[in-house]
């Protein structure tokens, strides 16, 4: 079985619903089982038209798939779940789907690329990301997950107190969350901006439930 790690993001729509959902249809593909989803984080859009804030996540899978037969299931379920082709790059998103990590496999191939070209970039994959595996390695650039997280997410420090934009719990989302699955945490915050400054609407994505912290095994 392959330890794979899945970037999940939405932008459109009920964003919460659609995460449910994609990580519902994983956990039903065949020779595939969800062993974890990191927090739920709010980030501002990396890139593209203007747009609303995303959702996104991080789900680590256990499969039997190829990284190959994996791809074409991420597209299958990004269409059920109403993704059309952008007619812009970046543009919004029902659902977006990405293989972040494969094991420790390199993959250069013109429509598949692992690990993912950009992930090392980004604090809204590595800061979940880093929930799940902070000890793995990047198999190219040879730095481990926290690593990459720290030089990615440090230079936002706000100058004024020198403390970095540690996301604020919301509520629990047992009700969005796939039948079965353990509580996970929303947290609202932009990840470049200091703590305090996120949206108030954001508090309103879920009703209270409980509050659990950190990652939770799912099933």
């Amino acid at each position: 079985m392959a330890r794979v790690f899945i970037g999940i993001g939405a932008n459109e729509g009920d964003r919460l619903r659609n995460i449910s959902r994609a990580v519902e249809r994983l956990e039903a593909a065949p020779g595939v089982r969800v062993v974890r989803m990191a927090t739920i984080v709010e980030t501002e859009p990396v890139g593209g038209p203007p747009q609303g804030p995303y959702l996104n996540t991080v789900a680590e899978l256990s499969t039997t798939q190829s990284p190959r037969e994996l791809l074409t299931q991420l597209k299958q379920i990004e269409w059920e779940l109403g993704r059309l082709p952008a007619p812009t790059r970046w543009g919004p998103r029902v659902i977006d789907l990405d293989i972040l990590l494969y094991d420790e496999r390199v993959i250069q191939e013109p429509d598949l690329v692992i690990p993912h070209p950009r992930m090392h970039e980004r604090a809204f994959v590595l800061e979940p990301l880093a929930q799940l595996a902070p000890d793995v390695i990047h198999p190219v650039l040879q730095r481990s997950i926290a690593a990459l997280r720290e030089q990615v997410v440090a230079p936002s420090l706000d100058p004024s107190t020198g403390s970095g934009s540690s996301p604020e719990p919301v509520e629990g989302l047992d009700s969005a969350l796939p039948r079965g699955s353990t509580s996970l945490t929303t947290r609202r915050t932009i990840l470049s901006t200091p703590k305090g400054s996120g949206r108030p609407r954001a508090r309103a994505l879920v009703k209270a439930k409980a509050r659990v912290e950190g990652p939770r095994p799912c099933g």
